[in-house]
């Protein structure tokens, strides 16, 4: 294949015109600054959109007040939103600092509220902004920046504006933190309220010969009342309402005396095939609530809780919005139909709430509100995107695919979200081998939808372009999930580590030996992947040009053929393709 011409954008400057060995003619790109004046700013993929009402990419924990009011947090969300406060399907609060790393700052496993306060779990070193200054109290504002020490703390923050709710005694920057223990080797595992004390499962460290424990503090003046050892581990917490306090740890769940922690006799044993990360006690309907991630996709529902705990029933649909049936696709968004559930609470009403990450994990979040008496969804918000690049469907404008979702937009909006989901097509369970849900896997933040040979197809890279991956759509037999057929990564020549190709030929979206078409790797710092509109796959690769694949069409399974290699060399002048995108129609190279 010879290409035409080479161009490339520049902002303000052209380049000059110029014929290479291979005969690609080199052009400038015209371009013009423009001034605009009169523009709205929308968005996909969020019911917030901006850093004030931004919605958490991630909710790993969910705690409700009985005003409806409803806190979720997690480790890590890109807006800042690691604890956010929801009511009527609203994000009405976000406490600030809450913990993305910045200053030191790390949320931690668990947040409970009441009627004026968010408590958060959150861990402070001194080493990322630190200094030894002192705070209103006269006490530090970050530890010492020490690789032994570091803070865990529960750090208090006003409910209604997210400010930090300092205390007599507290430390940090706003002396809004209650130090709970000092060793970077501990951590803190649990959250619970009941009445006026919070209660705090604290890892131990045999080394230091500090046991695991329970700690108690009165939340109103934020300091210790009393505690204990605890055997056996800790882990996550709730408190009911009748003196106990209930722990998960591995697949069991135990209640134990809230005050002194004697052993009560009701505990659980969690089915081998439901994956969880938490439970909690619905007070007003003496139930354990016990989301499962695993095939499921449902919330379990646990009766006669204060005597011995029995499997009642389950909420939401089975299979979650995997589940196919004669009203839905699988994959495709709906009430009863979760995403990933991750927590569940109930309000002093009885209306339930659900918190999702989707199993991929990092991948989207939706809390959402349920009367579970009149079997309807009150709200639900969503943060359905980490960062990532979205793609038109060029035969439906109106969907447009992010990495592992469907977005129908509607362009009649000015301003805001304008879309609304349709489905998710990343399914863990029926392709576990999928690049976008591998645990441990690239992150995944680049689309390409193209339509090739009449048939519809997703590509998606990760966010250093070191990798690509291809998927089909066969909406009979699957839905809306993408099925996997292309895997494309870079090689290592230190290594003599050729780069990976798969493409799948027999249409069983396995990997299989016979199936490589692997070639020889000559820069692994490669960074760009792109698929153009024909088919073909592109690749940068830095000073040593450009790799190309040529799409010579579909199989009998309607699956994308390749040929071997071209490695075009970067023509003279230029000295690192870093980014490159290449249009058929034109034949194109910009």
């Amino acid at each position: 294949m010879a290409i035409k011409q080479l161009r490339l954008f520049l902002s303000i400057a052209a380049l000059i015109t110029w014929i290479s060995a291979q005969a690609q003619t080199i052009e400038p790109v015209d371009s013009k600054d423009l001034t605009l004046k009169n523009y709205s700013t929308s968005w996909i993929g969020n019911d917030g959109g901006y850093e004030e009402v931004h919605i958490p990419h991630d909710m790993w924990n969910i705690y409700t007040n009985n005003d409806g009011i409803v806190a979720t947090i997690c480790g890590w969300d890109e807006g800042g939103t690691n604890v956010g406060v929801y009511q009527n399907g609203r994000l009405i609060s976000r406490p600030e600092g809450s913990g993305t790393g910045g200053w030191g700052r790390h949320s931690g496993k668990a947040v409970v509220i009441d009627d004026q306060y968010v408590y958060q779990l959150l861990t402070q070193h001194g080493c990322d902004g630190g200094n030894d200054r002192l705070n209103d109290n006269q006490l530090p504002q970050y530890p010492p920046c020490d690789k032994g020490v570091e803070w865990k703390t529960i750090r208090r923050y006003d409910l209604f504006t997210g400010k930090g709710a300092p205390f007599n005694n507290g430390y940090g920057y706003k002396g809004d933190m209650l130090i709970v223990c000092r060793e970077a080797s501990r951590s803190l595992e649990g959250l619970a309220l009941q009445g006026d004390n919070l209660f705090v499962a604290v890892a131990g460290d045999d080394n230091q010969n500090m046991p695991d424990s329970i700690k108690i503090y009165d939340k109103t003046t934020m300091t210790y009342r009393c505690g204990y050892p605890v055997t056996g581990g800790v882990g996550q917490i709730y408190a009911d309402n009748k003196h106990g306090i209930w722990m998960m740890r591995g697949k069991r769940i135990i209640r134990m005396d809230a005050m002194s922690g004697r052993l009560l006799p009701q505990s659980l044993t969690i089915p081998e095939e439901v994956t969880a990360l938490s439970f909690s006690i619905d007070t007003y309907n003496n139930r354990l609530l016990l989301p499962n991630r695993g095939k499921d996709m449902n919330i379990l529902i646990y009766e006669n809780i204060y005597q011995q705990p029995t499997l009642a029933g389950t909420f939401g649909t089975q299979g979650g919005v995997f589940a196919q049936d004669t009203h839905f696709k699988a994959g495709e968004a709906g009430e009863y139909r979760f995403s990933g559930p991750s927590a569940a609470s109930v309000d002093g009403k009885g209306n339930i709430y659900i918190a999702n990450t989707a199993v991929s994990g990092g991948r989207g979040a939706v809390v959402e509100a349920y009367d579970e008496r009149n079997k309807k969804r009150l709200w639900k918000c969503e943060g359905l995107i980490f960062t990532a690049t979205a793609d038109f469907d060029r035969a439906n404008l109106h969907h447009v695919y992010s990495p592992e979702k469907i977005h129908r937009v509607d362009y009649s909006k000015e301003g805001g979200r304008i879309d609304e989901l349709v489905a998710y097509t990343a399914d863990p369970f029926r392709f576990p081998d999928d690049e976008r849900v591998k645990k441990d896997g690239a992150f995944i933040t680049s689309s390409f939808k193209r339509t090739i040979g009449g048939k519809s197809f997703l590509f998606v890279s990760d966010m250093y372009g070191g990798m690509l991956a291809g998927y089909r759509f066969d909406e009979q037999a699957c839905g809306y999930i993408a099925i996997p057929f292309l895997f494309v990564h870079n090689g290592d020549p230190d290594k003599n580590r050729d780069i990976t190709f798969w493409v799948d030929q027999n249409g069983d979206a396995v990997r299989q030996e016979n199936e490589y078409l692997n070639s020889t790797e000559v820069n692994q710092y490669s960074m760009s992947m792109f698929v153009d509109h024909a088919g073909n796959i592109w690749r940068g690769t830095r000073q040593q040009g450009c790799f190309f694949w040529k799409c010579k069409g579909l199989n009998s399974h309607g699956i994308p053929q390749y040929d071997k290699p071209l490695l075009y060399p970067l023509p003279k002048g230029f000295g690192d393709a870093k980014r490159i995108y290449y249009d058929p129609s034109e034949d194109a190279l910009y």
